[in-house]
């Protein structure tokens, strides 16, 4: 992989699971340590529009390619400039070599 390709830091965070003052679970991430500025290439692959919850919602749909790493798991999420992309499957080893990853990841606007 040439590393030109790797232009855009990426932070792949986790919930944090922790709890508010009423003892509800919050919905807050933290940075996974060691997963903090990897260089990624970032490229939407579609976007779609769709009526759910009785309002219009945008979807976008992005491929992250990163170098290959084994500790990338699907209940992580990644910060990307002001976005949170949700993962949306297992990562995947291109040509199963250990050189790289691509993650699909959605992204909705509302």
């Amino acid at each position: 992989m040439r590393s030109g390709r790797l232009n855009t830091p990426v932070t792949f965070e986790l919930k944090a699971g922790g709890k508010d003052q009423y003892g509800h679970p919050t919905d807050d991430w933290q940075p996974v340590p060691g997963l903090v500025d990897i260089w990624a290439n970032v490229k939407p692959i579609t976007g779609r529009e769709r009526w759910a919850n009785q309002h219009m919602t945008n979807t976008a749909t992005l491929a992250v390619t990163i170098r290959y790493r084994d500790d990338i798991t699907p209940d992580m999420r990644i910060a990307f400039g002001n976005m949170r992309l949700e993962i949306v499957g297992p990562p995947i080893n291109l040509d199963n070599r250990n050189r790289e990853l691509v993650i699909t990841c959605e992204e909705d606007s509302n």
